[in-house]
């Protein structure tokens, strides 16, 4: 297996895949007229569902410069630890004292894999910015991935606000409660997946399997 080491040079500006009027409009919130403090707490909201996504998919999304040094390897392939990466991104790649030019190695862009280093000898340190511009360049379904997350924990809150609440009685009215969400996303094992129904199918091709 690869020694890799990441060095972050420039860290990422923005981590949220929604900004608050994208999250506001999805939400059926008002754009206007909210406190201060509430704003302040979807946007913390936000930022906590998109860290969330980028645990589950095992990789730093946000745009941010980093220098990554490889050592130990010998796959023909070397994958960027931040991505998708473009060409121009790419400031410098180094072996021992000895730079690389554009034409001694090739990048498949969106993956951010590097090809060709194999036959040079480790170290290889890769000075590069990769990343998506948060939150106007995130996909559409990183998007609603982080919809989906957000609206789980707010109902989340709302249900912890209310516990122990079962039943309003006036008079001879009952209202009885009842959990909308106790039957949560399932996997393949009948097993809870602990992620709100539909999250899981829209992060399987941003999710990085390898180490």
């Amino acid at each position: 297996m690869a020694d890799v080491v990441v060095k972050i040079l420039e860290p990422a500006d923005e981590i949220s895949f929604l900004s608050l009027r994208e999250a506001k409009l999805l939400l059926g919130l008002p754009l206007t007229g909210a406190a201060e403090i509430e704003d302040e707490r979807l946007e913390l909201q936000i930022a906590i569902a998109s860290a969330q996504i980028m645990r589950l998919c095992n990789r730093m999304m946000a745009r941010q410069r980093v220098i990554e040094t490889w050592r130990d390897f010998d796959a023909i392939k070397l994958f960027l630890r931040t991505f998708p990466v473009a060409e121009e991104d790419i400031e410098q790649i180094t072996v021992g004292g000895a730079t690389l030019g554009p034409d001694d190695y090739e990048l498949e862009e969106q993956s951010g894999t590097l090809q060709g280093l194999s036959r040079f000898a480790a170290p290889v340190r890769i000075v590069y910015s990769g990343g998506y511009e948060l939150p106007d360049d995130a996909p559409l379904d990183l998007k609603q991935a982080t919809l989906l997350m957000l609206s789980s924990a707010r109902s989340q809150a709302t249900r912890e606000s209310i516990e122990g609440i079962r039943m309003i009685a006036h008079k001879e009215s009952r209202v009885i409660f009842f959990d909308p969400n106790a039957s949560t996303a399932k996997t393949a094992g009948g097993q809870s997946s602990g992620l709100p129904t539909g999250v899981e199918p829209l992060l399987s091709r941003y999710t990085r399997f390898w180490a």
